[in-house]
């Protein structure tokens, strides 16, 4: 028996120890474990440092005591890293990676192997690993053309769009731990799937993810604007900044994620209209509004030349005339 093969027999029985014999551990395991679960609860959901979904709560504490009592860590790990999307529990995939590079499972932590072939649209992920017998232990491969089969990329403000190889790479560590590790996933998505793979829901909600937190929340949904609301949005952009506004709309729109206006949400559009409008008020780039010395008419005007919608409907678009 060689060396590696000598290590891994107790480093299995380690874990077993710790995980799969859980009863000392588990909140069910009997009343006693129950109730010291509880009071622990307790404590936790009166805290304001937890995330605001365990905050009197002492049901979803209890529960976040449970897994972490699962996968041998702290109730706190699990209540940073458990983001509930409509309804239901979610990794973050930083804490999928984390968890299987620190069970020590593997004689490595998770490597992730990419490549650029056409037929995988240009970029794959594959996260491996080795484990105690030096045997390579693989995930599925992940690729832009599965991605954009599954309609991961055509959401609006969806990160496959700015960040593909970080997407790409989380995906693989995912589908890595539930094909490999699915007594530490225990079936739970990461967050990032469920945003993906969820439908959009038909109840007037949607999900979204706070950029600043990464929670997770329901909300109302957002409808796309109107062709209304996009004329005003172009006039609005063409008096604030004059000629340079076709430019600095598409960086707008870059910054939220957005290619064009066509089938911009609602919010988005209120958020740059409110900059556009400070911007007014700010004085930053006014347009030259400088009335005419002589109209044809004989009376000064400041008035802008009327906006044409650009053909093929490839917006923003600022076309003086035709």
């Amino acid at each position: 028996m060689g060396k590696n093969e000598m290590m891994a027999a107790p480093t299995q029985q380690a874990m077993t120890a710790q995980r799969g014999g859980g009863a000392p551990l588990s909140v069910f395991a009997d009343g006693q474990s129950f109730n010291t679960a509880l009071r622990m609860a307790q404590c936790l959901a009166e805290s304001t440092v937890v995330p605001k979904e365990y905050q009197r709560n002492v049901g979803n504490c209890m529960i976040a005591i449970e897994m972490a009592s699962r996968i041998n860590t702290s109730p706190m790990m699990v209540m940073q890293n458990l983001y509930i999307v409509n309804g239901r529990p979610a990794w973050s995939s930083q804490w999928i990676i984390a968890m299987i590079n620190s069970s020590r499972r593997y004689k490595t932590e998770l490597q992730f192997e990419f490549g650029n072939d056409q037929e995988d649209g240009g970029l794959s992920c594959r996260a491996w690993a080795e484990d105690y017998a030096g045997h390579k232990v693989y995930g599925p491969k992940i690729t832009m053309t599965m991605a954009n089969a599954e309609q991961w990329t055509t959401k609006n403000g969806s990160k496959w769009k700015t960040m593909p190889q970080v997407m790409i790479q989380y995906r693989a560590a995912s589908f890595f731990g539930r094909m490999n590790c699915p007594d530490m996933i225990m079936g739970i998505y990461s967050q990032e799937e469920v945003l993906d793979m969820t439908e959009i829901p038909t109840d007037g909600f949607a999900l979204v993810v706070d950029p600043s937190t990464g929670e997770v929340q329901e909300v109302e949904k957002d409808e796309p604007i109107t062709q209304e609301q996009r004329q005003t949005l172009f006039q609005m952009v063409k008096s604030a900044y004059g000629k340079d506004g076709n430019k600095i709309l598409k960086e707008m729109l870059t910054q939220e994620g957005y290619e064009s206006t066509d089938g911009l949400p609602t919010s988005v559009f209120n958020r740059i209209t409110e900059k556009v409008m400070g911007a007014v008020s700010g004085g930053e780039k006014p347009a030259d509004t400088t009335p005419s010395k002589e109209s044809s008419g004989g009376a000064p005007t400041g008035e802008p030349a009327e906006e044409n919608e650009p053909e093929g409907g490839d917006q923003p678009d600022f076309k003086g005339g035709k």
